[in-house]
């Protein structure tokens, strides 16, 4: 059973240990919240900067923005800029006069507010000026802890691990004396990454407390936000809700036990020291990056909006007989570099264009 209290309210923490309003309880000594919050939008001019207000100005924030400094942030952008408390901005000018809009909301930033109030700005930027989300971290703070480094590396060791192929492990030592570790479990670059760590050395004994936090990006993040805004009774799910999404990135089943390497996982059994940890934050939620599908009219609206007029000036300057062949080569160079979403793509393109061949 797990034990909920309203999200946001004054009993969330001990006073001793209440450093973030975002910190909200979920059972016995577990608390859950949302680290960092990241995402991307089209808007018009006249909108841009009412989307940096609502975005920033919550938090008890203040930004800056320096029009002709470029920055790269997944992408190159034209122009940037900075809030106090560390939040990056990023916005490049599209040919059809709107801007393409880069926000990252850091923990320095997410500390000012509470999970609700995260979650209203949110909604409020999904619904009103329909951003994508690219990124959101989720933590749950263990104050009793209860998860040992050494049994998820030993787990690890013996191939009882699950929805991860990697785990790095980085000891901070200080004369003679371990000051800190952190576990990765996953690749970089992945969508979904794990970290365990400890976060009384990190906050100097400031939260006294092992973090488990899970990183979701690109399409586990938009799907990650998706279930979060869907909530009906905040208080009673959200808690529940990001602690089972904090587990769904990582599990430690019994395989060996199970047979020799089982590979389903429906019939092991998780070990004794993970279950007993699941059975405090509820059942595991693994989102699903949903692949998108094949659709001809973005590559025409991207064609319109970001190449079109760089097309027609190189045209203007080779003129029409060397444009035609400068065009058809780079065209048969292209056709080498297909994969399957592009031949899916063709496809579907043929049939709605009534071209298919038999």
């Amino acid at each position: 059973m797990i034990a909920i209290i309203e999200a946001g309210s004054s009993n969330t923490l001990p006073d001793s240990q209440n450093v973030s309003r975002g910190n909200t309880f979920l059972s016995s000594e577990l608390y859950v919240g949302i680290d960092w919050l990241q995402f991307c939008a089209v808007v018009e001019v006249e909108r841009f900067k009412p989307l940096l207000d609502a975005a920033i100005h919550p938090f008890s924030d203040e930004y800056s923005l320096e029009a002709g400094v470029p920055v790269t942030r997944g992408k190159k952008y034209a122009n940037s800029g900075r809030s106090v408390r560390g939040a990056a901005i990023a916005w490049t000018e599209l040919n059809d006069g709107s801007r393409e809009v880069f926000v990252s909301l850091p923990a320095s930033v997410l500390a000012e507010a509470s999970l609700q109030e995260i979650w209203e700005i949110s909604a409020l930027l999904k619904f009103s000026y329909g951003v994508k989300f690219t990124r959101v971290d989720l933590r749950i703070d263990d104050y009793s802890k209860q998860l040992n480094p050494d049994l998820m590396l030993k787990a690890f060791q013996d191939g009882n691990y699950a929805n991860f192929r990697t785990l790095d492990k980085i000891q901070r030592w200080k004369s003679g004396v371990e000051q800190g570790f952190t576990l990765y479990f996953g690749h970089p670059k992945s969508e979904k990454r794990a970290r365990f760590y400890d976060k009384s050395a990190e906050s100097k004994g400031v939260m006294d407390c092992y973090r488990l936090e899970t990183q979701l990006r690109r399409g586990s993040a938009e799907a990650t936000m998706q279930l979060f805004l869907e909530i009906q009774d905040f208080a009673a799910e959200s808690p529940a809700l990001l602690g089972r999404l904090v587990c769904g990135a990582i599990d430690f089943p019994d395989r060996v036990h199970a047979g020799e390497r089982e590979k389903n996982l429906d019939r092991c059994e998780k070990l004794t020291w993970w279950q007993a940890f699941l059975d405090r934050v509820g059942e595991r939620l693994r989102v699903a990056s949903a692949r998108p599908e094949p659709c001809l009219e973005k590559t025409f609206n991207w064609i319109e909006k970001q190449v079109q007029i760089s097309i027609g000036v190189v045209a203007d300057v080779l003129g029409e007989e060397f444009f035609e062949t400068w065009l058809h080569g780079h065209l048969v160079n292209a056709k080498k570099r297909y994969r399957d979403f592009h031949r899916n793509l063709i496809e579907i393109g043929r049939k709605d264009f009534g071209t298919a061949t038999t």
